[in-house]
């Protein structure tokens, strides 16, 4: 009889650990949905910041490449009245890479 009594014991004490345990399991997982939400909404920020980064970037190579080359005509053809020579698509090539670098570093 004392056995039952002590098997019992066990079982509710058992029950017990069980009951204390389910709650706080589950709480991690809420913490953890909730934890994966922030992330997403920082996510979704940061990409749409990562975004804006690489059209300014875009923008700014882009406007790079075009005052280069515009400088490069304006002092080689009007004010040095020089004729077109197969040397200068090289300077043009240059303004191409140096408008890719700035790019390349402006997108993160």
């Amino acid at each position: 009889h004392h056995t039952e009594d002590g098997g019992n014991n066990m079982a509710s004490k058992q029950e017990a650990m069980d009951a204390s345990v389910g709650p706080t399991s589950d709480a991690p997982v809420e913490e953890k949905r909730s934890s994966h939400k922030n992330k997403s909404v920082l996510q979704a920020k940061l990409t749409k910041l990562a975004i804006q980064i690489g059209y300014a970037g875009s923008a700014v190579a882009i406007l790079t490449v075009i005052i280069l080359i515009t400088t490069f005509c304006i002092k080689t053809f009007i004010y040095q009245h020089e004729p077109w020579k197969h040397e200068y698509f090289n300077n043009f090539v240059k303004f191409f890479i140096i408008g890719v670098t700035v790019l390349v570093v402006a997108v993160p």
